[in-house]
């Protein structure tokens, strides 16, 4: 039997090949793919040949300009967001010109390479006493009023569909698309903002500039679940019900926490690793191991399908804190030392020396001193910042380019 089928399948595919019809449209289908492949299928190597990254540091070498002709001459009409648009509708507008080429934009860049170093640069320079004292409003803002503004986006967008399909103009949006649409838009980008009160002298202390950089931090992460949350739903064969709700509110919280949770424990294990190895490293090497676990939760969460935005900002927290170290601690730990008296000698004599020997331990290893010499805390939060501002840089140049 199986012979009778290989010859039949052999019989069935001569046939194929020898008809007249299928060799026509063969051969028209080489002629389409020839035409593809010259025109619009680019290898792979294409994205990184030397036109392509000429182009690419050109735009951000005269966005850096532009940026520094801005600030030089405190044109506070124009952030210098909006400026590195304008330069790279420029810079497209010029492309358009060129016969055959295309800078095309890989999503891959922007979520694994370009997001990572600006979270981590704002989570490590925000102002943690001023985050601490202002954390119920930005909480607030961020979590329910993302929420909010998902819901109400998603209602306007549903009922404007549905008005237009009562007059034959498009059709209407279902709900559940709707709110996705909602999640997906409610992360808002608060750089041109702070630009803007950096330039009226605003510091990261005062009560706005805080509550809005604060905001923008969580408002990513909380975005980005909810998105991720809402895309299961997108499954028409998908019942929604109660039960369906309910997974979807439990799975929003499963991501959440525990994209924090890995956060907070790759800052831990940062901290441990650094207290660990103080004084076998050089600061070079410092500064090295310092970016490779910073961006180490963010890629665990990213291929396990949770946020790598909210593990990035949870790590970045901890290592400012106890890696980085805060210098008015240590002043005021310093100062506020106790000497040794009778409450010391009461805590020795109720506690085992085991436990007093894990607890010394413990808050030598996390202590807001921190682990790292003082040429590289120096260093650590310039190249972070210059990390950042090249993202950033490329990215609002990005947007305007791909705008043609």
């Amino acid at each position: 039997r199986s012979s009778n089928a290989v010859a039949e399948a052999n019989a069935a595919v001569s046939a194929v090949l020898n008809d007249p019809t299928s060799i026509e449209a063969r051969t028209c289908c080489a002629s389409i793919l020839n035409v593809y492949h010259e025109n619009c299928d680019f290898p792979s190597g294409e994205e990184v040949s030397d036109r392509r990254l000429f182009i690419i540091i050109f735009v951000i070498a005269f966005c850096g300009m532009v940026k520094s002709l801005i600030r030089h001459f405190q044109i506070r009409w124009l952030p210098e967001a909006a400026g590195c648009i304008l330069v790279g509708v420029v810079g497209g507008g010029i492309m358009t010109l060129v016969p055959h080429y295309d800078l095309s934009f890989d999503g891959n860049w922007f979520l694994r390479i370009m997001v990572p170093p600006i979270v981590f640069e704002a989570a490590l320079s925000i102002d943690k006493k001023s985050f601490n004292r202002h954390l119920v409003p930005i909480s607030f803002f961020a979590v329910f009023g993302t929420l909010m503004a998902s819901a109400i986006t998603a209602v306007v967008v549903f009922r404007g569909s549905a008005f237009l399909n009562s007059w034959g103009l498009c059709s209407s949006i279902p709900f559940i698309e709707c709110l996705t649409f909602g999640a997906l838009i409610s992360s808002i980008d608060p750089i041109a903002v702070l630009s803007v009160l950096s330039n009226i002298g605003m510091t990261d202390t005062d009560t706005i500039y805080v509550v809005i950089f604060g905001e923008s931090l969580l408002n990513d992460g909380v975005s980005i679940v909810l998105f991720q949350t809402l895309v299961h739903f997108l499954d028409e064969s998908l019942i929604i019900d109660s039960e369906a709700v309910f997974a979807g509110a439990m799975h929003f919280l499963v991501v959440a926490l525990g994209s924090l949770f890995v956060g907070i424990a790759s800052g831990a294990a940062c901290t441990v690793y650094y207290w660990a190895m103080h004084g076998c490293h050089t600061p070079l090497v410092e500064v090295l191991m310092f970016f490779c676990w910073a961006f180490i939760p963010y890629y665990i969460c990213d291929g396990i399908e949770w946020s790598g935005i909210v593990a990035v900002v949870a790590t970045g927290f901890v290592m400012d804190l106890y890696v980085v170290g805060q210098e008015g601690e240590i002043l005021q730990t310093g100062a506020q030392t106790p000497p040794t008296s009778n409450v010391t000698q009461q805590e020795h004599g109720s506690l085992s020396q085991s436990k007093q020997e894990r607890r010394r331990l413990f808050r030598k290893i996390f202590s807001k001193e921190g682990h790292l010499s003082t040429i590289s805390r120096t260093h650590v939060g310039f190249v972070t910042e210059i990390l950042a501002t090249m993202m950033e840089t490329a990215i609002f140049a990005y947007l305007g380019l791909f705008l043609f």
